[in-house]
């Protein structure tokens, strides 16, 4: 064994060094391409996993020259499914959706027909001003439509006749009995006024006036105003005594209003002198007497000195003191004549209301309040419904229950006025054609100014709404027949697939053997050749070991 083992590797040493010559030659010779052809192969090797509709293998590339082939092959999977329903509509089929939870494969089958409307109708009446119809509204859907229309009816006006009084024009009042649309025509004038006269005559301080008032409505106003009088004084002159002060007085002789002038300072005692002698028995004095008033003291008391009587010094009376000046009362002021009254402006009569086409309600004579209203006009105008809904409202949240009037004027002169309805809807349906649209409030001034364009009218019947088509049942959604299981791959005997990707690989061993079958042919010749060199040594030497061995 050792020895075929050394045989070989001298005959394989022998072999590598007539390759390397024989290279050497082709390299010189331009023989270099087609040795390299020659490839000993080095494959990777990678593993592709099933799916679901493919099979699994292992692939080998080989890292020098890209040869590959394909072996262990694994079937596919096929697809794993979830199921989701969709339940079936009114106008749509019931249907499961399957959908691979591996790659996302989806296909639906449908399990159930259309359900079909189920519908509920209301049946609505036509009124004065609107017409009446059937809706039908299915119940699952909300799919709805509108047939069996019927006329308006037109209103039923009953009349009420207002007389015209001194405070609002007299009209004829049309109230619809049905639904309470009202307007007014037929307008008179208001009535003049009653008035009855009552007289204040002028005083000294104020002024005097005749108030007219009207005995059928109670409107009064102010007029015929006089001057106050002023006072009519009477002065009495009190002159000043010997203790008190002397004036004027000024007394009016129509109201009793005084005042008082010209102070005087009292004039004082004018006294006369009488002298009294004592006696034995009585003590003397002297008397002073005021020949004004007769206001009178004692003084100087003396006696005779006789009859063990001492002189008396009577005590002397104190002159009797000046009464206290009483203050000078000022000069009182001219009593201030009062204001005129201010004459009231004579009541204006409110210009005589226009007569408007379609009178509006004249105002009511009101309380007066505190709060005077001001309305405003809130108004929609729709072109495409052919109506504008108007709401009148004061600021403080009170509503009018006036309407406003609004004007059609056509291009061609024409024209023709509408009122809203109960509901504040004005109702244009039945014009088309270009118009300007007025509205104007109940004193005829001007709200709003609109341009409208109105499409033709709606046949008054309108035709029958047609039943939608049933809807077309969209064709069964074709099962994509069950992913067709891919017909098992045929197992390669590495001819198949390897044939095909090995095509190549034989080419190139086909123009690889026509070179090198010569190489081999030399290989194969040196082989021999070494094999009997080995052989004839080998010989020799056993012949030699015979010989020593002998």
């Amino acid at each position: 064994m050792k020895g075929g083992t050394l045989k070989h590797k001298h005959t394989l040493l022998l072999s590598a060094l007539m390759l390397t010559a024989l290279t050497s030659v082709f390299v010189g010779t331009g023989a270099t391409a087609y040795a390299a052809e020659v490839c000993t192969h080095e494959y990777d090797e990678h593993i592709i996993e099933a799916t679901c509709t493919e099979m699994g293998y292992t692939e080998y590339v080989c890292s020098l020259c890209g040869e590959s082939y394909k072996d262990n092959y694994t079937e596919a999977k096929g697809h794993t499914y979830t199921e989701t329903e969709t339940q079936a509509t009114c106008t749509e089929k019931g249907y499961i959706t399957y959908v691979c939870d591996d790659c996302g494969y989806t296909y639906t089958s449908v399990n159930a027909d259309e359900t079909g409307h189920d519908f509920e109708s209301i049946v609505v009446q036509s009124d004065c001003t609107h017409k009446g119809y059937t809706a039908h509204f299915c119940k699952n859907c909300g799919y709805e439509y509108v047939d069996n229309y019927t006329e308006a009816t037109g209103h039923t006006f009953a009349e009420t006749v207002y007389e015209a009084t001194c405070t609002g024009e007299g009209y004829t009042q049309y109230v619809c009995e049905v639904c309470g649309y009202t307007y007014n025509a037929d307008v008179t004038e208001k009535l003049p006024h009653t008035y009855e006269a009552e007289t204040v005559e002028p005083t000294c301080t104020e002024g005097g006036y005749t108030t007219y008032t009207c005995a059928e409505c109670g409107d009064s106003y102010v007029a015929d105003v006089t001057e106050a009088k002023g006072h009519s004084y009477v002065e009495t002159v009190v002159k000043p005594t010997c203790v008190a002060y002397g004036y004027t007085e000024h007394l009016c002789s129509d109201c009793g209003d005084r005042y008082v002038t010209d102070y005087k300072y009292p004039t004082g005692h004018d006294y006369v002198k009488e002298v009294v002698e004592p006696t034995e028995t009585e003590v003397g004095y002297t008397k002073y007497t005021c020949q004004n008033c007769e206001y009178s003291y004692l003084s100087d008391y003396v006696t005779s000195g006789d009859g063990g009587y001492k002189d008396i010094e009577p005590e002397q009376p104190a002159e009797p003191e000046t009464p206290d000046n009483p203050v000078e009362p000022g000069e009182p002021a001219e009593p201030d004549n009062p204001d005129e009254p201010v004459t009231p402006d004579e009541p204006e009569n409110p210009d005589e209301p226009d007569v408007p086409d379609e009178p509006e309600t004249p105002e009511q004579p009101t309380e007066p309040d505190e709060h005077t209203h001001t309305y405003i006009l809130y108004s929609v105008l729709s072109e495409e419904n052919k109506n504008m809904s108007v709401e009148y409202k004061c600021e403080c949240g009170d509503e009018r229950t006036e309407y406003v009037k609004v004007e059609f004027a056509g291009e061609d002169g024409s024209g023709i006025v509408l009122v809203p309805d109960e509901n504040g809807v004005i109702d244009f349906s039945d014009l088309e054609g270009k118009y300007m649209l007025i509205a104007t409030d109940d004193t005829g001034e001007e709200l709003m100014i609109y341009e409208i364009n109105l499409a033709p009218n709606t046949p008054d019947e309108p035709a029958e709404p047609e039943q939608p088509d049933e809807p077309i049942t969209p064709d069964e959604p074709t099962n994509p027949d069950e992913p067709e299981t891919p017909d098992e791959p045929e197992t390669p005997d590495h001819t198949g697939d390897k044939e095909q990707e090995n095509g190549e690989q034989e080419e190139k061993k086909t123009s690889a053997a026509a070179v090198l079958l010569p190489i081999l042919f030399v290989l194969g010749i040196g082989g021999v050749v070494t094999f009997i060199i080995i052989k004839k040594k080998k010989s020799n030497k056993k012949s030699e070991n015979k010989k020593e061995n002998q």
